[in-house]
């Protein structure tokens, strides 16, 4: 794709009243110019065709000015029911109804950008253009009183990148993994609803009394697709002044020490070379005279402790500058003024200079350009967390009692950080996660907080996030800071097969049993006893039955639909039910159990030599990220229906069921296929689950999901339905 299109929209006053979406959606900036150019039921068809062809078109990169909620006005209008009240004109009062209008406020010099890319070819060249001279015709985007109008023009995709790079606002863009913003935006066939309509609203009273009877037209038809936008995101490296090439080491437990440095510095440079603008400089960096909507608007500054390797020192080598998409100060400028600064620790003078690589980000699961990068279901924290205010406590009773309500603060610290997961295991106390970390007590300011008030956190959510993520009362002090943990890959091993090997699908169960013999038998102590993480039995021969799912999953994968496995998968149970608690005992057991296997003898299926245990890549997608998932092998019930039960309703419920009982949310489900045998019994599935958020594979669910069964992959047309 070389070309772009990209309509720019004013609107007259600075005040956006559409209701349920920021940024406008897509879908609404489609039925303006269908608006603007339609003459009643009259569209010219060079029109037509460019609609159709705009729809067709991939969901736009969107940008905004910084923007914040104006304050709600309550108006009380009719509710055009006048028939309830028999057509009295004098009981029209008890008709009114109130109506909440809430703005979005702007800069109104500033336009919103709506940028599609599309292909080098002339035809779609010609109607680029004519949407750009339909774009003259838009004259309200939102409601009836945003009075708006657009220009729009043709450019290549590298001009609209650097016009985007430049924009002093949020740049919003399509998220594939379903997190962010969802918005409506054109599909082909919108055209053809939104025709529809406007055809039935002309005809919509219906019967004798055709003011009695009405029927409310279809609504069109629109894709959803989730936005988010991309933060600002700089980069530094502490270098000493005398060479610009020597790092230097920061001690960790003066992070907030740190900060403040750096913060105070930058705002005075930044308020003196911009005086006007002063206050807004001083609200934006240091909090100061900031009001509820300047919270979205602050500055973190969080420097970034050396983590990653187990000799790594976590000193402070880096800071990296989050700018939210509603700052009102440019990037630019805020680069300036952090790199003016001149600091002195012991005997060197050290600056703030661009980075020379981003590789500490990954280990943060934070990105500089995507949406967002890595996602983690669990993290900890390698800053401690600020997590009340108070005094210290003088009795071992009321430490105890401070740690028990410290739960909760964690859940408001999560709400204070706009971030919506819900944890499912939340572990406090005050020693480090790292082995070169520090205790919690030691990043204690005595002018701000005490000691007792820090804590070392790790998080275990539902679903998962990325970073940065910081948490507590001195998030803007660049404590509570945290790091992901990357259990998927940990908990994660597989195993390709041969080239020459022909098991076909139909045998995987057989394999699969096979694989869990092998594996007891690497696990067998010497006194011949097997650890429940592979048997699912206690040490006395019963089975497991915390209500957790304690032993390994296995799996054997026709990646290629050819009917042929072609790997086996093994995962430990915290990898595919959320609500089991992981622990470093149970991990370093599964790894060296499972990465022991090298020989595989399965009976009639012959003898495997397997290649060495592999970790799934992000991309793969047993662990790829989702809304929608779709069987890949039947779904068994974890209970067994009674006789007078509806199959469908049962399935549908028990699976609900399932999903909340391992630490996921609950979905919305479609059945695809459905087998039940004689009275009702060997009962199974094919399912699609919509989850509200994206989630994280694998995604096993079911009474035989620890031999492969109930295996779902993420919705893919590529992916073929089991026979």
């Amino acid at each position: 794709m070389n070309n772009s299109l990209c309509i720019a929209i004013r609107f007259h006053e600075g005040r956006y009243h559409g209701a349920g979406d920021w940024p406008p959606s897509p879908g609404r900036v489609f039925q303006a110019l269908l608006a603007g150019v339609a003459r009643g039921r009259q569209l010219q068809p060079k029109d037509e065709q460019a609609l159709r062809w705009l729809e067709q078109l991939k969901a736009p990169v969107i940008a905004t000015p910084p923007a914040h909620l104006g304050q709600a006005v309550t108006n009380y209008v009719p509710n055009n029911d006048l028939d309830t009240v028999g057509g009295d004109l004098r009981e029209l009062a008890k008709l009114r109804t109130a109506k909440v209008l809430r703005p979005y406020l702007f800069d109104p010099q500033q336009p919103l950008l709506f940028v599609w890319h599309f292909d080098d070819q002339a035809s779609h060249e010609h109607h680029a253009e004519r949407i750009c001279m339909m774009s003259q015709q838009i004259y309200q985007l939102g409601q009836g009183i945003d009075m708006a109008w657009a220009q729009a023009w043709r450019l290549t995709t590298e001009m609209a990148k650097q016009h985007l790079a430049v924009y002093p606002g949020a740049a919003y863009q399509p998220h594939q993994q379903g997190r962010g913003v969802p918005l409506t935006c054109p599909h082909q066939g919108s055209l053809n609803s939104l025709q529809d309509r406007h055809a039935l609203m002309l005809t919509r009273f219906s019967g004798a009394q055709k003011l009695r009877a009405f029927s409310q037209p279809a609504k069109a038809s629109f894709d959803k697709v989730f936005y988010q936008a991309v933060s600002h995101r700089l980069l530094f490296d502490i270098r000493t002044t005398a060479t610009q090439r020597n790092f230097l080491a920061y001690p960790s437990e003066h992070t907030a020490k740190l900060t403040e440095l750096i913060r105070n510095q930058a705002a005075a440079h930044l308020a003196k070379a911009l005086p006007h603008r002063s206050h807004e400089v001083k609200a934006v960096f240091i909090g100061r005279g900031a009001g509820e909507r300047d919270k979205a608007r602050r500055v973190k500054i969080i420097p970034l402790p050396s983590i990653g390797h187990r000799h790594a020192d976590c000193g402070i080598r880096r800071i990296l500058v989050d700018i939210p998409d509603q700052s009102p100060l440019s990037k630019e400028d805020i680069r300036w003024a952090i790199m003016q600064g001149r600091h002195e620790l012991s005997e060197h003078t050290w600056q703030l200079l661009p980075a020379d690589t981003t590789t500490m980000l990954h280990h943060y699961g934070i990105s500089l350009t995507a949406p967002a990068g890595g996602s983690y279901a669990s993290w900890r924290s390698i800053t401690p967390l600020v997590l009340y205010s108070g005094g210290g406590q003088t009795s071992a009773a009321a430490r105890i009692q401070a740690h028990r309500r410290a739960q909760g603060w964690v859940k408001q610290a999560l709400r204070h950080a706009g971030i919506i997961a819900e944890p499912i295991q939340v572990q406090l106390q005050r020693e480090p996660w790292t082995a070169k970390g520090s205790p919690a007590g030691l990043f204690a300011a005595p002018a701000r907080f005490s000691r007792h008030a820090l804590y070392h956190a790790r998080i275990t959510f539902n679903q998962d996030i990325s970073g940065p993520v910081v948490l507590g009362h001195g998030r803007y002090l660049g404590l509570g800071l945290m790091a992901p943990i990357p259990n998927h890959q940990q908990a994660l091993l597989s195993f390709s097969l041969p080239q020459h090997t022909t098991i076909s699908a139909a045998e995987g169960l057989v394999l699969i049993k096979h694989v869990r013999r092998a594996l007891m038998s690497l696990a067998k102590t010497k006194q011949g006893l097997v650890h429940p993480l592979f048997s699912g039995h206690n040490r006395n021969g019963s089975p497991a039955q915390s209500g957790h799912h304690r032993h390994v999953f296995l799996a054997a994968i026709d990646d290629t639909s050819d009917g042929l496995i072609n790997r086996i998968i093994v995962a430990a149970p915290w990898c595919c039910d959320r609500s089991t608690n992981e622990n470093h005992s149970d991990r370093n057991k599964f790894l060296k159990t499972v990465k022991k296997l090298q020989t595989l003898r399965a009976g009639q299926l012959g003898v495997l030599h397997l290649p060495a245990a592999q970790h799934l890549h992000d991309d793969d997608p047993l662990i790829c990220q989702s809304t929608v998932w779709t069987s890949q092998s039947w779904y068994h019930p974890t209970a067994h229906p009674r006789r007078r039960h509806d199959p469908k309703l049962f399935v549908m419920n028990d699976i609900t069921t399932e999903c909340h009982r391992r630490g996921l949310s609950k979905p919305q489900v479609e059945l695809l296929d459905m087998h039940v045998g004689p009275k009702g019994g060997n009962l199974k599935a094919l399912l699609r689950l919509t989850f509200a958020r994206s989630i994280r594979g694998p995604l096993l669910l079911g009474r035989k999901s620890h031999i492969g069964q109930g295996l779902f992959y993420p919705a893919n047309p590529a992916n073929q339905l089991p026979h």
